[in-house]
């Protein structure tokens, strides 16, 4: 029997991981975003942003000027190709990583199917 989440347009996982939190959405390329995010930075101890350094940094959210809103803040970034190198400004999302590190080829070999794997 398939498990159903309570929420029709959200996994049961997605729902199991986040139980208890708030979230909220911003586009950061609106400027009516950049007080919300501020204020938030101010009052936080994390910010977790999965942003390349290159588009926090013209957005205006780099390190340098969290740190100045709140000094405590850990500021934490993951992101595919780390800060430095080559890759570093290109966007890498898990199918992305996949393609490049040859798991697409390795699951056409397996199944006969040039697809993303699910599998963790």
């Amino acid at each position: 029997m398939p498990v159903r989440a309570r929420h029709p347009e959200m996994g049961h996982v997605f729902l199991n991981l986040n139980r208890n939190k708030r979230s909220l959405v911003l586009d950061l390329k609106q400027p009516e975003a950049a007080p919300v995010l501020l204020a938030l930075v101010w009052q936080s101890d994390v910010l977790m942003h999965n942003m390349r350094p290159q588009a926090m940094a013209r957005l205006g959210f780099a390190w340098e000027r969290m740190c100045q809103v709140n000094p405590r803040l850990v500021y934490c970034s993951a992101h595919g190709y780390g800060q430095d190198g080559p890759l570093a400004d290109r966007p890498a999302f898990d199918d992305i990583i996949q393609g490049g590190s040859g798991l697409v080829a390795l699951e056409m070999a397996t199944s006969g199917e040039a697809r993303v794997s699910s599998r963790p």
